[in-house]
């Protein structure tokens, strides 16, 4: 049974006069294959701390105040089933013709 962790973080990003809060990230996943590697089940779940978003902006120039409190709502959860019927196997392809491009 896989098990995934990933992570991200964004130090407070420069965007000229704007101020932004940084932001970090931690999704984590689980996979389970059974039924002889024909089935599936995945579970997924994203920004675990609700923390993707930025929770303040500013921006400070000249005569513009402006300020913007987030609430962040970036969580999100999925759970997925595959199955896989018969026996695929690839038709084989003709080479495709490029003597008409030229060399």
């Amino acid at each position: 049974m896989p098990f995934g962790l990933n992570s991200y973080f964004y130090s407070r990003p420069i965007q000229g006069p704007m101020v932004i809060s940084a932001m970090y990230r931690v999704d984590a996943g689980v996979k389970w294959t059974f039924a002889g590697n024909r089935a599936e089940l995945a579970l997924k779940a994203g920004d675990l701390f609700n923390s993707w978003s930025p929770e303040k902006l500013e921006l400070r120039y000249k005569t513009q105040h402006f300020n913007m409190h987030l609430v962040p709502d970036s969580r999100r959860i999925s759970l997925s089933f595959v199955y896989k019927f018969g026996n695929f196997q690839a038709k084989p392809h003709k080479a495709v013709d490029s003597s008409r491009f030229g060399k």
